[in-house]
């Protein structure tokens, strides 16, 4: 039941307050003084503060209410007529509404309502971009975000430490002043990046490019631009992603005829353990005889995502699915390894079962099977819905044929969601 915490000097006012909110199923308490409502609000931790504009005392009603605003309480003023400076000094705090006296019963039960309802919302919201910024942080590639005028909306850990901006420092600056690129030394060609982006509407090809951090000594990268749309697949803006060249490799792109080389043993993506690496534990598993079953998630409309969006979007739904099994999967005890398979697919270990019923009830009830839900890109403006399909496939066959099973229903699986 939410509790609010009524801040009301004039008894009679509170304890009709009080009355009418018990009535209404309210939990509540009561403080005749700014310092005495913070004391409170450190105690209870209320849902919702009405509070009167002027109170007598060290603390006026403003000043608490920022106070309170900064512990996460959201604010209802009870006031009388007030002068223009007073009300612009509490516009400063972000009440969630007024309520005027005298008040009548229904106008104080729908302001409550709605406040508490909206400040459940402002929480989840808060819950939800914190969310996203602890999965952007854990990209190893950096990442920023502009809105259609170029301005920064999102820096995440990579891209600050590259470029030597904090993302406080970096919001609403212009992305060229941010992210200074340029071939060899010549003149900074992101605004070229830019333009190639928002104008034709479509991701820019990987460049190696130099930049320039706030340190001035300037870092061989590579940069890819793509731009971002909303639902009504409007330009909401850009996304660069962009990391230190990687050592070894050569200046132009591989021929495509050329012989693969050996894959990374760590996803460059998500950081974890490749395919090289699942291929050896799947190898060990059959081995040890040891009745291990293998997980694998292919993620719903990935590749659709990509083509829509870029690539960049793409690997941050990716990210926050990879955080998701992370968490929810790696942490099972019966899991023996959690891997970047190839693509939208991951692959965990589990086990030992004796049966691939068993393994597959169990693995169930730790992965909550497909996560449907709604995530939001940096963009601000997208939002996707996440979601997975998950097939078990016992590891007591040979690893190529596991293989070969995993691939083919991992093709089946991309098809379908492509279309």
């Amino acid at each position: 039941m939410p509790r609010v915490l009524i801040l009301e000097d004039e008894r009679v006012v509170a304890r009709d307050l009080e009355g009418i909110l018990g009535q209404l199923g309210y939990e509540t308490s009561l403080a005749a003084s700014g310092e005495d409502a913070l004391a409170e609000v450190k105690r209870e931790r209320p849902d919702l503060a009405l509070v009167d504009i002027h109170l007598d005392g060290a603390l006026d009603g403003i000043e608490t209410a920022q106070a309170m605003r900064q512990m996460d309480v959201p604010v209802v003023y009870l006031t009388a007529h007030s002068d223009d400076h007073t009300l612009e000094r509490a516009k400063s705090t972000e009440p969630l509404a007024y309520l005027v006296k005298p008040f009548s019963e229904p106008s104080l039960r729908a302001t409550v309502q709605m406040a508490v309802h909206k400040a459940g919302i402002e929480r989840q919201n808060r819950k939800e971009d914190q969310w996203r910024c602890a999965v952007l942080d854990q990209l190893t590639v950096a990442l920023l975000a502009t809105d259609p005028a170029g301005r920064v909306t999102t820096l995440n850990a990579r891209a600050q430490a590259l470029t030597g901006w904090s993302e406080a420092e970096a919001l609403g600056k212009n992305v060229t002043d941010v992210l200074v690129l340029s071939k060899d030394d010549g003149p900074s060609v992101t605004q070229t990046l830019v333009n190639q982006a928002s104008g034709g509407g479509r991701e820019s090809t990987p460049a190696r490019l130099h930049l320039t951090p706030k340190s001035g000594a300037k870092k061989e990268v590579e940069c890819r631009a793509s731009p971002l749309f909303d639902a009504g697949e409007q330009l909401a803006g850009l996304s660069f992603v962009f990391g230190p060249q990687r050592q070894g490799e050569p200046e132009e792109p591989p021929d495509p005829a050329a012989p693969e080389t050996a894959e990374p043993e760590f996803d460059r993506v998500t950081g974890l353990p490749g395919r090289s690496q699942a291929m050896a534990a799947l190898q060990a598993a059959h081995k040890d005889e040891a009745k291990l079953f293998a997980a694998l998630f292919v993620l719903d409309r990935y590749h659709s995502t990509a083509r829509r969006y870029g690539n960049a979007t793409a690997d941050e739904v990716l990210t926050y699915y990879c955080t998701f099994l992370a968490q929810e999967v790696q942490a099972a005890p019966t899991c023996r390894g959690l891997f970047r398979w190839t693509g939208p697919c991951f692959l965990a270990i589990f086990g030992p079962w004796d049966s691939l019923q068993i393994a597959q009830r169990e693995i169930s009830r730790c992965t909550r099977v497909r996560l449907v839900e709604d995530f939001t890109t940096s963009s601000h403006s997208v939002l996707l819905p996440v979601s997975a399909t998950i097939k078990v496939f016992p590891l007591d066959e040979a690893p190529p044929t596991v293989t070969e099973q995993m691939d083919a229903f991992m093709e089946a699986q991309t098809k379908i969601g492509a279309s």
